[in-house]
């Protein structure tokens, strides 16, 4: 479980920004520059589920709760797109795309349509 860094930061983290940071005037720690900092509480604003399939946690900014989050705690990609209103989820349990069936398991498609899409690969990779 990756948990982003809250003591010792020395830079913005969000991904590619690199910010140096000045020292917190309270007992937390600085995670992100001002831009970045106002950026983060838009996109909490939004409420978004997280992107783990069937995860009952609100997103943060990078898409993930704390504990889904599949990123390293020092480096976290903003959903920018969900400021523009683009890919924005409305839950998350899906159901497959092709069959309107709910997914075994943590998936986006029912198992025989994955084995089908799978076989048409490797028919076409011979």
């Amino acid at each position: 479980m990756a948990k982003k860094r809250t003591s010792g930061l020395r830079e913005c983290i969000a991904e590619g920004c690199g910010v140096k940071l000045k020292r917190a005037q309270s007992k937390y720690a600085k995670q992100y520059c001002l831009d970045h900092l106002q950026a983060m509480n838009q996109l909490r604003r939004l409420r978004q589920p997280c992107a783990k399939i069937r995860c009952k946690n609100p997103a943060h900014e990078d898409g993930y709760c704390d504990a889904c989050r599949p990123f390293s705690s020092t480096n976290v990609p903003f959903r920018l797109d969900w400021l523009k209103g683009e890919n924005l989820l409305v839950n998350n349990n899906p159901v497959c795309l092709y069959t309107r069936q709910k997914p075994e398991g943590a998936s986006y498609r029912i198992n025989s349509i994955s084995n089908e899409i799978e076989n048409i690969r490797r028919l076409l990779n011979e």
